[in-house]
């Protein structure tokens, strides 16, 4: 398995295939490791997780002598929204909601 990127959970790790996204969000796909065989996969055994982007806080300051900072919120589709960090963000986001939905311990009866 090499340069891939591997996720490590507790009891199984999986393995990041690719993911698509666009102004609103992203899709991410993830696969078990045990189901990863040098690349050969089934489609049905992928595991994907949406992420929809929110806002994001933009911090503008004014003033020379006496500084104002002023919070603001951009959406998707405003021209201040950047993209690549929302990005960057959701697919971490989206390792975490993977680990908490399918990393799951199995407790014997």
């Amino acid at each position: 398995m090499k340069d891939l990127t591997i996720i490590n959970g507790v009891n199984q790790d999986f393995v990041f295939i690719d993911a698509d996204s666009d102004t609103s969000g992203i899709v991410a796909y993830f696969i078990n490791s045990e189901n990863y065989l040098d690349g050969d996969f089934k489609d049905q055994d992928l595991i994907k997780v949406e992420i929809s982007y929110q806002y994001q806080v933009l911090e503008r300051v004014s003033g020379w002598e006496y500084p104002d900072f002023k919070e603001s919120k951009v959406y998707p589709g405003d021209d201040n929204f950047d993209y690549d960090a929302a990005y960057k963000e959701a697919l971490e986001a989206s390792k975490e909601i993977l680990l908490q939905k399918h990393d799951l311990e199995l407790v014997g009866i």
